[in-house]
């Protein structure tokens, strides 16, 4: 009797343990894993993960719920698709795993977490267990979005770099938090390279976020998305890593050799004939001078090609003023800015045609027939005059009184919703006059220096600087490690103020502290005691 007894609380005990079995089967349904021509897709309940090949040594991952297609509609800064190449996917009843030559894909099969590792199977990278992907849906500027992150393990030593230019003075992230908006002195790439030998291509231009403020975990996320969407990219050098990048994003062309050499500018020269006596100067004093920079106020009205009466005075022709230049072997480039003057013919033509970006001052680069207008109507006119390159300033861009953090988060681009592509702009802004430049001629190579970057800008022949620094030794400092992860970000161009750039510090130029500031420092702008000049 006690015998049956025990049989029947036995069979009772299966039977609710199966019943309860069957309950967690239903909230959760099994987790399914299928091989594409592409690579794979796991779906896990309402949740879509695709996994795709882009050559032995890259993977893109793209996951969110129902079956997203990518971050964004658009990715402007990727000039190369997929091509997936010889790939495998195995299963073993505990995780699938996708195979290249390169690198291996693991998926867990009962929780869905992604682990990457290298061909021999060692650890790279992997999702943390607690609430690895997170998608937060929210309206933004009127449009369905979600906020999303995904949050990583990461190794005990593991250092992490890149991300474009910040000024906290960390050369290695581990421990911080980095966000990605541009701003004056602020430079978002979303390039981040690991000691551990892989890069990660974070694809979106939303305002994003990396965080490591725990000591094994570290999270990536975007304020306005439709999926998590990133490129795994295995080097293992980071050299490898960065040239990957280039192969998605577009290789640096080389400038001309003067663009190489001893550059000089100030703010700011007040007439042509300025130019050319400082020229004339280096020339006497055989100081090797190559580029002469015109800075800002040339104008009459910022957005016309038209030069202030003080400019032209007393040396009206500023083609032949340029020709001089040349004939004694110095190249000079003009600031011509992204934000026009309400009142400029400039800005008026283009407002009326819908082509500035509604609530700034500046007008839509997304937008080609905003782009054609602007290199119409501006920009072609100064390149007619011979100037042998351009300086964009307040590329982020600059817009609403001064500011420049993430300032198209709330607008309304041609390419989209704002909080979708805010980091874009200036990706957009050097390639319109890049590939106006190019389509004009293809026998003077080109130059532009601009304030701000974003994935794939190194295509555009551009070199970047950073930004309006304070003068002072912290933050000289700080611009060696703000300058070596931008360039491990992808773009190989970079420099910074000798000394700074002034505001809001003015200082002394006979004060031996600050000249030796100057001497530790690199190329140079003096600005004047006139820090509101700039509105």
């Amino acid at each position: 009797m006690k015998f049956r007894s025990i049989c029947l609380l036995s069979l009772l005990t299966a039977a609710v343990m199966t019943a309860a079995s069957l309950a967690c089967a239903a909230e959760k349904p099994a987790i399914q894993v299928r091989k594409e021509a592409s690579g794979l897709v796991m779906r896990n309940g309402d949740e879509t993960v695709h996994v795709s090949v882009c050559g032995p040594n890259v993977l893109h991952v793209v996951a969110g719920p129902g079956d997203p297609k990518g971050a964004s509609p658009h990715t402007p800064w990727l000039i190369k698709q997929c091509e997936p190449g010889l790939f495998d996917v195995t299963e073993d009843g505990e995780e699938a795993v996708l195979s290249t030559a390169d690198v291996k894909l693991a998926v867990n099969l009962h929780n869905g977490l992604l682990a990457f590792r290298n061909a021999h199977g060692d650890p790279l990278l992997a999702e943390m267990w607690r609430r690895p992907r997170v998608y937060t849906p929210d309206t933004v500027n009127g449009e369905k979005v979600l906020h999303v992150k995904n949050r990583f393990v990461i190794g005990a030593a593991e250092g992490f770099y890149g991300l474009g230019q910040h000024q906290s003075g960390a050369f290695n992230y581990r421990g911080n938090v980095v966000e990605l908006a541009q701003a004056n002195t602020d430079v978002a790439l979303p390039l981040l390279v690991s000691t551990n030998g892989y890069g990660l291509l974070w694809n979106t231009a939303s305002h994003s976020w990396f965080d490591d403020r725990f000591p094994s975990e570290m999270t990536l996320s975007a304020e306005a998305a439709d999926a998590i969407d990133y490129y795994f990219i295995y080097g293992p050098e980071m050299d490898q890593i960065v040239h990957t990048y280039r192969e998605m994003t577009g290789h640096a062309p080389l400038f001309g050799k003067w663009a190489y050499g001893f550059v000089q500018s100030k703010d700011r020269y007040r007439s042509a004939k300025e130019l050319l006596d400082v020229a004339a100067e280096y020339r006497q004093k055989h100081v090797p001078t190559d580029l002469i920079v015109q800075d800002w106020f040339w104008w009459k009205t910022q957005g016309d090609p038209v030069y202030t009466d003080e400019y032209l005075m007393p040396y009206p022709d500023v083609a032949d003023a340029i020709r001089k230049l040349h004939d004694q072997h110095v190249h000079t480039i003009i600031s011509v800015w992204a934000v026009l003057d309400r009142n400029s013919e400039t800005y008026k033509k283009m407002e009326a045609a819908g082509l500035t970006i509604p609530g700034t001052d500046d007008y839509d680069a997304t937008n080609p027939k905003a782009r054609d207008a602007y290199w119409n109507l501006l920009v072609s006119k100064m390149y007619a005059q011979g100037w042998d390159g351009f300086w964009l300033d307040s590329a982020e861009p600059e817009c609403c009184g001064g500011f420049s953090d993430g300032t198209l988060d709330t607008v309304k681009l041609s390419i989209g919703n704002g909080a979708r592509y805010t980091n874009i702009f200036p990706l957009m802004h050097s390639g319109n006059v890049y590939d106006h430049w190019r389509a004009t001629t293809d026998r003077r190579r080109i130059f532009i220096l601009t304030r701000s970057a974003f994935a794939g800008q190194q295509r555009n022949s551009t070199t970047i600087w950073s930004g309006d620094v304070t003068g002072t030794f912290s933050t000289f400092r700080k611009q060696i490690p703000a300058g070596l992860n931008f360039e491990l970000s992808g773009i190989p161009y970079w420099t910074t103020d000798i000394a700074g750039y002034g505001w809001p510090l003015e200082r002394d130029t006979r004060d031996p502290r600050y000249q030796e500031l100057y001497t530790r420092s690199g190329w140079s702008r003096y600005r004047p005691a006139c820090a509101p000049c700039r509105r």
